[in-house]
């Protein structure tokens, strides 16, 4: 997840569902936001929001899950030289990482659109295993971890904390056996359901 999306998420704590608008017939010199409440949304969402907290850690891990047509081809360290010229379909964004290296993310835009899931937890991504090792150890069903800067127990959020401190070592540090065992894979995840 960018950190600049992580930031915007984490500054509307009560923002869970992007829902784009179905049908509307306003004046064409007005402004949206005065009408918003006789818009016709859409019946599909297009997004889902949703954190978790703990008062152990004082963390906010975030997980959005967003149709989207656009995917993530590289992420690399910016480039010394000047960036050649992209076009459409990819696009380029540069953004300043969590460790304060300027860094490079090139997208492509397709036809056929899919599922992905964003993480951020101090700017670092989170694989969905260790959200669904956090729903399991919370005891928690798969309908009823939904919303925003929900609570889970110490045990729970070790999940997300040994992850972050073995991603920060390379993958090379050895989690405890209740925390799992990680291998690399991509950071953004693509799915059909959600199971998390």
């Amino acid at each position: 997840m960018l950190p600049s999306f992580a930031s915007t998420l984490r500054s509307l704590p009560k923002f869970t569902a992007i829902n784009p608008i179905a049908k509307a017939s306003l004046p064409a010199d007005s402004c949206i936001f005065q009408h918003l409440d006789a818009l016709e949304l859409s019946a599909k969402p297009v997004g889902f929001v949703r954190s978790f907290s703990s008062s152990y850690e004082g963390d906010e891990l975030l997980h959005a899950r967003l149709y989207m047509h656009s995917f993530e081809l590289s992420d690399v360290p910016l480039p010394a030289d000047p960036l050649p010229l992209v076009y459409y379909p990819k696009k380029q964004v540069q953004y300043t990482a969590s460790d304060g290296s300027e860094r490079l993310k090139t997208f492509e835009w397709r036809a056929e659109g899919s599922w992905v899931n964003l993480t951020d937890l101090s700017g670092h991504s989170v694989r969905l295993e260790v959200l669904k090792k956090m729903r399991q150890t919370e005891g928690i069903a798969v309908g009823e971890w939904e919303g925003r800067d929900m609570e889970v127990g110490k045990k729970a959020w070790k999940h997300a904390s040994h992850f972050i401190k073995w991603k920060e070592a390379g993958g090379k540090v050895e989690a405890e056996p209740e925390a799992g065992v990680f291998v690399d894979v991509d950071e953004v995840e693509q799915s059909s359901e959600e199971e998390y």
